[in-house]
């Protein structure tokens, strides 16, 4: 028979709520759902933060503060490092070397980026930029062993483009106030050091601007069988092909340039003076405007583009491309040849 259960009386399973939960007291605050006592519900309330929290805590919060202050530089030179990395993988060196320079310049300490930019700089010949960059690298920790590689592969080619010490000295006994050094005595010094490839390239150029193009054809030609790449040996073989009316190979010299590096402007400017040659006018205009927006006011690109508004009778653009170049007083050759054609002292076509 079941046992009734009256008011008085609960069932043993059901929790006492008229006592302090913490200290056991009747004297509970029973508007509250959790029952204590005043004194203990003061003391939860009022409980201390131990001082290694709330120095943990300051810590968080300053380093959160500073990361969220930093966030917009650190966003942007990662996306200078992805661009560079994409133009260098597309060959467009002067690219790379401008997004490059973006992040070494915020990142002075980035080993990986100076490196990039180095490589870059080798790329469009800018040899001082890249020097200045080896240097800076010099005693730094390289962990990344492919970017080394390329780097000590750089060092190693940059020796062709550098005089030697011994050639040095043989400028330093004959050269002139010019800086011309006596024919016969380059090539003697030639024919005695054949793996001087900076000293075969200042013979070949004074050949071509003797107009003796089949002997500096002929030293170029043994240049690049040992380098294919020789950025100086392929720039000059492009010109005196053009000079030697060989105008498809002068292209496709101009084009192998262009393969090693997409945003050559001298190779691009060459070519438009093959085109001019070959009187696509046309062609040299279109391919001198892209050079122009790869690099703004090139000397030998503003020279070029000269040439191109000369024939086609635009004297007022042509004077004016003119006016730019005098302006640089490193493009005096550049100046002079123009101005050679232009007189009809020099018959182009």
């Amino acid at each position: 028979m079941e046992q009734d259960i009256t008011d008085n009386e609960q069932p043993a399973s059901e929790p006492q709520n008229n006592k302090c939960v913490n200290c056991g007291s009747s004297w509970i605050e029973k508007e509250f759902s959790t029952p204590l006592c005043a004194d203990c519900r003061k003391a939860f309330i009022k409980f201390p933060i131990p001082p290694l929290i709330k120095i943990f805590s300051v810590i968080i919060i300053a380093l959160v503060l500073w990361g969220m202050t930093r966030l917009p530089d650190n966003i942007s030179m990662g996306v200078h490092e992805i661009r560079g990395e994409k133009a260098f993988e597309d060959r467009q060196y002067l690219t790379a070397q401008k997004e490059f320079k973006s992040v070494v310049d915020k990142l002075p300490d980035y080993t990986d980026a100076k490196i990039n930019f180095a490589l870059a700089s080798f790329y469009t010949q800018d040899y001082e930029s890249f020097i200045e960059q080896v240097n800076e690298l010099e005693g730094k920790m390289i962990e990344d062993q492919s970017l080394y590689n390329k780097l000590s592969d750089a060092m190693t080619r940059m020796e062709k483009y550098v005089p030697s010490d011994s050639f040095l000295v043989l400028r330093k006994t004959y050269a002139d106030s010019a800086g011309n050094i006596p024919l016969a005595e380059m090539q003697k010094f030639v024919s005695a050091n054949p793996d001087d490839e900076y000293a075969a390239i200042f013979l070949a150029s004074d050949l071509f601007n003797n107009k003796n193009y089949k002997s500096s054809d002929s030293i170029l030609s043994d240049v690049l069988k040992k380098d294919p790449d020789h950025f100086a040996a392929l720039s000059l073989m492009a010109a005196l092909k053009r000079e030697s009316d060989q105008f498809d190979e002068s292209i496709a010299y101009c084009d192998k340039i262009l393969s090693l590096n997409k945003e050559s402007v001298y190779a691009m400017s060459s070519k438009c003076r093959t085109f001019l040659k070959l009187h696509k006018d046309e062609d040299a205009l279109k391919l001198a405007m892209e050079a122009d927006k790869i690099i703004k006011d090139d000397s030998y690109n503003l020279a070029t583009l000269a040439l191109i508004y000369h024939f086609a009778n635009k004297t007022k653009e042509r004077d004016e491309a003119m006016a730019k170049v005098k302006k640089d007083t490193s493009a005096t050759r550049y100046l002079e040849f123009a101005n050679d054609v232009i007189s009809n002292k020099i018959k182009f076509r």
